[in-house]
């Protein structure tokens, strides 16, 4: 979490993103001296994989609908509930896989903290409301490991 980095407290753990702009891709350490247990999907695996290409669709957002009613964009992608079924129903445990994250938060407080921190220590006076947020809990999909997932079994 680059908030994190910039030391705002752990009341940013729990708040999301929603673009990031880079220069290139991100990189994923991918060093063979790091893994164990290497191995060729099975036949189950691959089912389900396949199972999950099915499952990719069009989408809007609720809360992008609220705002911009019609004009809101579409995104592309599969919902993480029918990414579980699919595991299930295959005879998989989700949880094996790093593809699906649930993830549940307590209820915070609206804070307001300093916002401007170099190496921990605060350099510039400002500060940013962080707004109260209400206990609750989210599917999120890691979709680099359900692309290759899918791409495995084809």
């Amino acid at each position: 979490d680059l908030r994190m980095s910039r030391g705002l407290g752990d009341v940013y753990k729990r708040q999301r993103w929603t673009t990031g702009y880079f220069a290139s891709g991100t990189a994923t350490t991918s060093d063979r001296t790091m893994k164990t247990d290497e191995q060729w999907l099975s036949d189950a695996e691959k089912a389900v994989a396949l199972t999950c290409k099915s499952l990719l669709k069009r989408y809007k957002y609720k809360d992008a609908v609220a705002k911009k009613g019609d004009s809101a964009r579409y995104h592309f992608g599969a919902i993480a509930q029918d990414v579980e079924q699919a595991f299930k129903d295959g005879g998989l445990n989700p949880d094996d896989y790093g593809v699906i994250i649930w993830e549940e938060w307590g209820e915070t407080p609206e804070q307001t903290e300093p916002a401007v921190y170099e190496d921990g220590v605060l350099v510039k006076e400002e500060y940013v409301t962080i707004p109260y947020r209400a206990a609750g809990g989210a599917y999120s999909l890691r979709y680099e490991e359900l692309a290759m997932f899918i791409l495995a079994s084809i």
